[in-house]
């Protein structure tokens, strides 16, 4: 039987070496003075060159680590039925303060980098899914008293003949994108094209290019070196690659976060995350999604979906 890290086999014992070890990633966490900025990914990276791994002996990644720290393990407690903080009959690690400043850093989604608005945030978002009919994409709609529906909406510019119920639609694709990132080949093709698209730092190399590449266009025009037009058109470009830029980091970040040791660790993520998280999963794996219509035929649920996956070699 696995036991918890930072416990010995009895489950209940502390194992001092991993305890100081634990005792060390809070240290690290919530040392706000710290420069670089503490994550959960640096977190990682030292255990990683460190040689520290999980009682499987698989790497820490950045979910299982935050999985791990929030746990009511760590003060000796657990949650019972009704959500509330019993004792577990087992030694702590961490003092009570220390766990609820994790809890508070870890599980505050307003801290994470680059994390876009949560507003009007839902698993197809972005235009993923199109009209089979027309091609245009599909509008999220819960206006009325009826149920969330993808619709192609004519007054955004779509035939207005194809509508699906959000619910059935995103209750396939999130069974489709589990399949996927539970399956092992699938999952080492993801990894290498992680690795293929470089390092989160080289990407907020190129946003800090680009920043001074807009300082220096905007002192060209005050110096009358360029036109309007140049600038203009110059700045617009520069912005668009900085808010790709800063997608792709955050699509690296929450990628590699869910690719977690085990099938269980990645079914776990998916429950925890917020919707938006979801999302960016989907939309890293999924080009667009196809979407018939239902119309003098009888195609219902899944049927009607057909799912454009991205290559990942």
């Amino acid at each position: 039987m696995s036991r918890a890290y930072g416990w010995l086999p009895d489950g209940k014992t502390v194992d001092p070496g991993e305890a100081s070890e634990i005792h060390r990633w809070a240290d690290y966490l919530l040392d706000s003075d710290a420069d670089p900025r503490p994550s959960r990914r640096g977190l990682a990276a030292d255990l990683a060159a460190r040689g520290v791994a999980t009682v499987s002996g698989a790497p820490w990644s950045p979910t299982v680590l935050r999985r791990a720290l929030v746990a009511p393990r760590m003060i000796g407690h657990r949650f019972d039925a009704d959500g509330q903080l019993v004792d577990a009959g087992i030694e702590p690690i961490l003092d009570r303060d220390t766990w609820q400043q994790l809890r508070e850093k870890l599980l505050d989604p307003d801290l994470q980098k680059f994390t876009p608005s949560r507003d009007a945030i839902y698993l197809l978002s972005e235009k993923l899914a199109r009209c089979d009919e027309c091609g245009h994409h599909l509008t999220y709609n819960t206006s009325g008293d009826r149920a969330a529906v993808y619709e192609c909406s004519v007054t955004g510019g779509g035939c207005g003949k194809v509508s699906i119920t959000a619910a059935l639609l995103e209750d396939d694709i999130t069974e489709r994108v589990l399949a996927r990132l539970t399956d092992a080949k699938y999952r080492r093709q993801l990894s290498r094209a992680l690795l293929a698209a470089g390092t989160i730092e080289q990407q907020q190399q190129t946003i800090e290019d680009l920043r001074e590449r807009l300082a220096v266009l905007g002192r060209d025009f005050a110096d009358r070196l360029i036109e309007r037009e140049t600038m203009l058109e110059g700045t617009d470009r520069a912005r668009r690659n900085i808010a790709a830029a800063e997608r792709l980091i955050q699509s690296m970040t929450t990628v590699g976060d869910v690719l977690a040791p085990t099938v269980d660790d990645v079914l776990a993520w998916w429950e925890e995350a917020l919707p938006v998280r979801r999302h960016e999963i989907v939309a890293y794996l999924l080009d667009h999604v196809v979407v018939r219509s239902s119309q003098g035929r009888q195609i219902r649920g899944a049927d009607r979906v057909d799912p454009h996956w991205r290559t990942f070699k």
